[in-house]
């Protein structure tokens, strides 16, 4: 029997981890840290989606030009990216009737996965954009008020999700991560029928002893409760007591669309109210407002591109290799 192939696409910090251990406490379901294995077939395509030592503006147009001269191209080279998929998945499986790809980035490329591999269930888990915000600073910056690094989720993850919501398939399957961690033996035992295997209880409570293989994934979120806890569902307001903070994530929630916030199910004047439901904290708040500028900075210089040309000195290395970078 073939293994079916289940993808979860999120925002970082959504959840996406404790969803992943949840389901993976099911004996039919196999899984791996995060792949990625998929996010370089959208790379390919794109020019700008990447810097590398073989010019990959270069080799995107190359490929696209080679693809745009077959006839049916397109259509061959999406069978092409789910017949490379579907062997690899199934050696990963080891023999589960399921295997679990969660990697939150595959909100950039769900398009070429639903035509890719139009059968492979895909799992979209939705978050307040405000708690994400919130959760990426405290996770990734030590709780610093620097966001620089994650443009590409705040902008392109709002976007292709809220279009995402608005092309509903049949293998698609939305989770509210607000729904998940308040009630998850209601939501868990859905979601359990939609991708073909039996809930069970311990999915709830023994999902913390699930061990899985890889370096990527949440480094805090699933080991921080000795259980599921609805805690960290109003968590973000603490980090955003401040009027600075407060006016800064304004200003973040204006780069989103508000039909996309509609799309996604957090509206923006329920966003607003939220962000303001307590008095803010006195005092000019020097520190975010140094961390924030400091973010900025690093970002207008390409910080990491200088990093990596560094490290390539020092190492006595003939180039600075290529990274992504958000726009």
């Amino acid at each position: 029997m073939r293994t079916r192939i289940v993808f979860v696409a999120s925002l970082l910090r959504s959840g996406s981890t404790l969803l992943q251990k949840m389901l993976s406490v099911s004996p039919d379901v196999a899984s791996s840290a995060e792949p990625w294995i998929m996010l370089p077939f959208w790379g390919m395509r794109h020019v700008d989606a990447a810097r590398s030592i073989y010019f990959h503006h270069t080799a995107a147009t190359a490929i696209n030009d080679f693809v745009g001269n077959i006839a049916d191209g397109e259509a061959a080279w999406e069978s092409a990216v789910g017949n490379f998929a579907r062997p690899l998945y199934e050696a990963a499986a080891g023999g589960s009737p399921v295997f679990l790809d969660k990697t939150p980035r595959y909100y950039l490329m769900l398009p070429l996965l639903r035509r890719a591999l139009p059968e492979a269930p895909v799992v979209l888990l939705l978050r307040n954009p405000l708690a994400v915000l919130a959760s990426i600073c405290e996770t990734f910056n030590r709780g610093r008020f620097i966001w620089y690094e994650y443009w590409l989720d705040w902008l392109e993850g709002h976007r292709c999700l809220a279009a995402a919501m608005r092309e509903v398939g049949p293998e698609q399957i939305v989770v509210r991560y607000e729904d998940l961690v308040q009630a998850p033996a209601e939501v868990l035992p859905v979601l359990c029928e939609r991708i073909g295997i039996s809930y069970s209880e311990d999915m709830v409570s023994a999902y913390r002893s699930v061990q899985l293989k890889g370096r990527m994934g949440d480094p805090t979120g699933v080991y921080r409760y000795a259980s599921v806890s609805s805690d960290s569902v109003d968590k973000w307001q603490e980090f955003f007591s401040s009027a600075y903070r407060r006016r800064i994530a304004e200003k973040m929630l204006s780069m989103i669309d508000p039909e996309d916030l509609d799309a996604l199910g957090y509206p923006m004047d329920s966003l607003l109210r939220a962000l303001h439901a307590t008095p803010p904290r006195t005092g000019i708040d020097l520190r975010s407002r140094i961390e924030h500028l400091a973010g900025t900075v690093a970002h207008a210089v390409d910080f990491r591109y200088l990093q990596a040309r560094w490290r390539a000195r020092k190492n006595g290395e003939p180039y600075a290799y290529g990274y992504d970078r958000a726009p």
